[in-house]
């Protein structure tokens, strides 16, 4: 029987392939299907605060409180350094303070999520909430502009698709730890939230809600009284559980914690005849 002796030159040409070669073609593939992210720092500046500063007639920076968000997303450190404009900070606060079923039109309804009790004359759950949620977008509406800005100068630096930088945005407000604010409807404003960095699902919601209208996507808000929950509503090409409303699919987001993606909903709270879609 014959004996076949390893080449030592074929050796050393497979450790080269192995370690050298394939790494450097996996390098280049990846390269070229995964954008490069170069820029992930945004610097506010007076002069990105310029339009309103002039209409509010503020004065900057003593009027403005700076904010450091940092969150990961694509395998990215993203950093914004930016502000909140202290008046808007305390007319969206004092506003939700006042928020009662007078302003809304209509009485204040039993829920298991704020534990009151009905007062006179009922209406649907779900029809209360939609109240809520939509006086607070509107109050705030035009509040966070600068931070929306901010998230249009990711996507243009770095090149992202409308679908690569609604993921960014998803995971900046996934991020923000969780807290239930201590008030009658459990709710944090959308400008409180990201002064606190805390805030609870519907206030997280709302607030992802804000964004995301503000830079042309259409949402909504799920709602359910019997899972005390609420979710971010997108109407994007996507897989998962969706509800329809007004013929359009709208996909449940979670952002109560990070990782959930369009689509997901967890098993404790995924029978879908238990949620209410919310027009906004």
């Amino acid at each position: 029987m014959s004996k076949h002796k390893n080449n030592p030159f074929i050796l050393i040409l497979i450790a080269i392939s192995w370690f050298i070669i394939l790494p450097a073609i996996k390098t280049f593939f990846a390269d070229i299907i995964t954008p490069q992210i170069e820029y992930t720092l945004f610097e506010e500046t007076e002069n990105e605060l310029g339009e309103l500063i002039i209409e509010e007639d503020a004065v900057f920076p003593d009027e403005f409180i700076p904010l450091t968000s940092n969150w990961q997303s694509s395998s990215t450190e993203w950093t914004s350094n930016w502000h909140i404009y202290e008046p808007y900070l305390k007319r969206s606060i004092l506003e939700l303070e006042n928020l009662d079923s007078d302003t809304i039109g209509i009485t204040t309804p039993s829920s298991k999520k704020s534990g009151k009790k009905a007062t006179k004359r009922q209406i649907s759950i779900q029809d209360f909430w939609a109240g809520v949620y939509n006086i607070i977008l509107l109050d705030n509406k035009e509040r966070l502009n600068n931070l929306a800005s901010s998230f249009l100068w990711f996507q243009e630096k770095n090149e992202l698709s409308d679908r690569e930088i609604l993921q960014v945005i998803i995971d900046f407000i996934q991020q923000i730890p969780y807290e239930i604010p201590d008030n009658y409807y459990g709710l944090y404003s959308p400008t409180d939230v990201l002064y606190r960095n805390a805030g609870d699902c519907d206030s997280k919601s709302v607030l992802a809600a804000l964004i995301l209208k503000k830079l042309g996507y259409d949402t909504a808000i799920f709602y359910s009284d019997e899972y005390r929950h609420a979710m971010l509503g997108i109407n994007v090409p996507s897989i998962g559980e969706y509800k329809e409303l007004n013929g359009k699919s709208y996909y449940f987001t979670e952002m109560t914690a990070s990782g959930w993606q369009i689509g997901e909903i967890s098993p404790d709270c995924a029978d879908l005849k238990y949620w209410h879609i919310i027009s906004i």
